[in-house]
């Protein structure tokens, strides 16, 4: 069976507080590297484009990159949903890494 997209949570962090979202009541968590990589190989068989996001937004992650590394390792594509609060914390090399297929935002106001 071929799925579209596979979503996966690397981490259960937002950094904001948006009212549309529900409460979080779990500890913030970021999945482990090596867990991660272990999915991604099973993944790989099932589909092309790995969703970097479920409630945490993928930009908290201090090391993005090491997780694009390993989609990328794996010849799929990476789709990182973001608020884009935390755009201006990654390089250029990481935002638009070659397995970066689309970064779609949710629309907010920010006040810069």
């Amino acid at each position: 069976m071929k799925f579209y997209r596979i979503y996966i949570e690397l981490t259960n962090v937002c950094g904001l507080t948006c009212s549309f979202c529900p409460t979080k009541e779990l500890p913030n968590k970021e999945m482990d590297l090596i867990f991660f990589e272990s999915l991604i190989k099973q993944a790989q068989v099932f589909t092309k484009e790995i969703a970097c996001h479920v409630v945490g937004d993928p930009l908290t992650q201090s090391n993005l990159h090491e997780y694009l590394d390993i989609i990328h390792k794996y010849g799929l594509k990476a789709i990182l949903t973001t608020s884009g609060y935390f755009l201006k914390k990654h390089s250029y090399d990481t935002l638009f890494h070659p397995c970066v297929l689309k970064v779609p935002g949710k629309i907010l106001k920010l006040k810069l």
